[in-house]
């Protein structure tokens, strides 16, 4: 009577470059069947083991170097009592906290330099404001067109301001100095709209005029807008502070 032989599940693991020379010995055997149902060990074991921890050991570290560089200190280097490391599973657990750990720090990054942009607005809008402190007015109404009164904002040569002044009363404008500068002076051209504002165009270019804008943020006296600038500056200072210490 003839019997089933009693079969058991093997297992060969081989370098890559040695299967044909394993399977070809076994197949000389005559003994061996290749069991192609079970993918469970090519799903514990895949060709490349190291890649995903390598991975993850990498973007960990790279998370914690750009914490510590935000954080601007150098941790001591740990001392191991044992030379142990940690598990997969361990290890996708500390690249997560980096990670949410790194967002937050990112967060605070970005606060930062908005905090630093509106600074040095401000910075910019109390330099240009230096130039309007001889002025006692809302700047505001500089800007603004009006009906009947033609009101520019300017600079001109200061070689040029006498005659520019002496041209302009002819037209039937008034030309006040607000600021003066080196080879330039800042000035106010007041005057009725209608045929003088044609006249005084021409007047204008003889004399060198450059239009000087005022900034949109200046609709206060010089006076006010300082004392607001530099209560606005202090504040976002705070708040940088604030952040740095957290």
């Amino acid at each position: 009577m003839l019997e089933g032989l009693r079969m058991q599940r093997v297992t060969f693991h081989v370098m890559t470059d040695e299967v044909p020379q394993t399977a070809l010995a076994l197949a000389r055997t005559g003994s061996f069947s290749p069991d192609m149902s079970n993918q469970e060990y090519e799903n514990e074991l895949p060709e490349t083991p190291a890649n995903e921890y390598r991975n993850l050991y990498q973007s960990a570290n790279n998370r914690l170097c750009k914490i510590h560089e935000h954080l601007a200190v150098t941790l001591p280097r740990p001392s191991l009592k044992s030379a142990t490391l940690p598990d997969l599973e361990t290890l996708r657990i500390i690249d997560q906290e980096l990670t949410e750990l790194w967002a937050e720090c990112s967060e605070c990054e970005e606060h930062q330099r908005e905090l630093d942009e509106e600074i040095h607005l401000i910075d910019s809008l109390l330099h240009s404001l230096h130039n309007f402190y001889g002025l006692e007015i809302n700047l505001a109404q500089l800007r603004e067109q009006k009906t009947f009164l033609d009101l520019q904002v300017g600079l001109v040569p200061v070689e040029n301001l006498a005659r520019l002044r002496q041209a302009a009363g002819l037209a039937g404008y008034i030309v006040e100095v607000f600021h003066r500068e080196k080879h330039q002076v800042h000035i106010v051209l007041a005057g009725l709209a209608g045929e003088g504002k044609e006249n005084i165009e021409s007047v204008l270019r003889a004399a060198g005029y450059r239009t000087f804008p005022i900034p949109e943020a200046f609709n206060d006296t010089p006076e006010n807008l300082h004392i607001e600038l530099e209560k606005r500056r202090q504040l976002l200072l705070e708040d940088k502070q604030r952040h740095h210490h957290k």
